[in-house]
């Protein structure tokens, strides 16, 4: 047993060099594990290629820049590692806050502008070390061979074992169906989300600003607003799946979830299957895949490799070189079509879900539709005042076009997803307006998760 014991521990520590490719396998079933049912699956696919052609290619490089087996092992984990869990180390970073509180001393806005170069200069710092020691390494060896397999096979064994915890609803038959509702007794119906819209009372609160004149030209209009309408959440995302599935998100505080549970929630919500069964004919103008449709910002997007460091770097390049522009054309867009929308000939009934990431950041528009320069000394808090000024002329102009044109009285619904989170008392509270032909009654303190479940209600008592 003893011979047994020590010729695996003499093959660990002086003939194998395993962990390279094990750090890639490792990465490749914790993603998986957490991930694979909410991807589509040649996303799995890629997945997999890719990181295991990385792993090898890196692995094979560095053997043949490198003559000692071990040296060259050291230094490909150390690559392998930081360009896979790149996302991790960020999150283990941005949570010691006596290191962020030195990259905040720089004049960077971006911790990543000091990170990278950080961690390029440890590895390179690293790297060297490894080459240029004379000691033998063959206990490190040994140590990281048993600590990967040790891991990889704690990995499988939490994929068989232990289930990923999922959000549940609360309610998941919210909506009843009138099966006796004509084509023409079932109402256009609009949702307008504008991105961390926070109420008017916050708006006199926190930026002495007195919202009245949008909202008196929406009750002009026929809106009814519930000046307290608080959400349960200030993540989108949260937000999204418990108003369209107009139900409370069973949560445990002591887990840790999904990101992508919540984008399924999204994704096949119950709204959706009232709508279908309804022969509604959706429109989505959103971040999300959602309503049958792909999401329309797409470069907003949560990718299979949204981990590593090719996906992440790439995303804020791309966003560096071609800035607010294009989140702003888009929502400019979105505005653009809405005014067109109800002006089409429609043989069913249409439910158009526009999402618009304003006043949302960034702060591309001042009050009156100009971008704001770069070179400007406004703060955070008056940028996107500004920008929410300028989108109560957008969200106005859109409201007058649909209620032109539209050939039967619609449902519109406008609020904020979520508020202003730079505020904590302002990040709950939102703008809430709705629309209907006979001007519904709504408590002033509405929770928005109740929204379609009282339109619907409301739709099927009217007829």
């Amino acid at each position: 047993m003893n011979d047994r014991f020590e010729k695996v521990k003499f093959l660990l520590s002086e003939k194998v060099t395993l962990y390279p490719v094990l750090t890639g396998i490792l990465f490749l079933l914790n993603e998986l594990r957490n991930n694979a049912k909410f991807y589509a699956p040649e996303e799995n696919i890629s997945l997999i290629l890719i990181v295991l052609t990385f792993t090898l290619f890196i692995d094979f490089l560095s053997r043949k820049l490198v003559k000692d087996r071990i040296k060259a092992a050291l230094i490909a984990v150390s690559f392998i590692s930081i360009n896979l869990f790149y996302q991790d180390i960020i999150t283990v970073i941005s949570g010691r806050q006596v290191l962020m509180k030195l990259i905040k001393l720089t004049t960077s806005n971006h911790p990543e502008v000091i990170i990278i170069p950080a961690l390029l200069i440890a590895l390179l710092t690293y790297s060297y070390i490894v080459l240029r020691t004379n000691r033998l390494l063959r206990s490190l060896n040994l140590y990281l061979n048993v600590v990967l397999i040790a891991f990889v096979l704690l990995e499988i064994t939490q994929s068989f074992i232990i289930a990923i915890p999922e959000i549940k609803l609360s309610d998941n038959h919210p909506f009843p169906v009138n099966a006796n509702l004509l084509p023409e007794q079932k109402p256009d119906i609009y949702y307008i989300i504008l991105d961390t819209y926070t109420s008017s009372e916050s708006l006199k609160e926190y930026w002495n600003y007195d919202n009245s004149r949008f909202e008196n030209s929406l009750v002009q209009l026929g809106f009814t607003i519930a000046h307290k309408s608080k959400t349960d959440f200030t993540s989108t995302a949260y937000c999204l799946a418990s108003y369209l599935n107009s139900s409370s998100l069973i949560l445990d505080s002591t887990k840790n979830y999904n990101y992508w549970n919540l984008l399924q929630l999204i994704r096949n919500n119950r709204l959706y299957d009232w709508l279908n069964l309804n022969k509604y004919k959706c429109y989505n103008f959103s971040p999300f895949d959602t309503f049958g449709n792909k999401k329309y910002y797409n470069f907003l997007r949560v990718h299979y490799l949204g981990r590593t460091s090719w996906f992440i770097n790439s995303d804020k390049l791309n966003h560096y070189f071609r800035p607010s522009s294009r989140i702003s054309q888009t929502n400019l867009n979105i505005f653009d079509t809405l005014n067109h929308l109800a002006e089409n000939i429609h043989d069913k009934p249409i439910f158009a879900y526009a999402h618009v990431m304003m006043p949302h950041s960034p702060y591309y528009f001042d009050e009156y539709g100009k971008p704001n320069k770069a070179s400007s000394s406004l703060t955070e808090k008056q940028k996107y005042l500004g920008q929410l000024i300028y989108i109560n002329t957008l969200t106005l102009n859109s409201i007058n076009q649909i209620l032109k044109f539209s050939p039967r009285k619609p449902i519109i619904v406008i609020q904020g997803d979520h508020g202003y989170r730079g505020i904590k008392d302002a990040a709950h509270k939102i703008l809430y307006a709705i629309y209907t032909p006979d001007r519904i009654i709504i408590p002033d303190t509405i929770n928005p998760k109740n929204t379609f479940k009282n339109l619907i209600e409301y739709i099927n008592h009217r007829n």
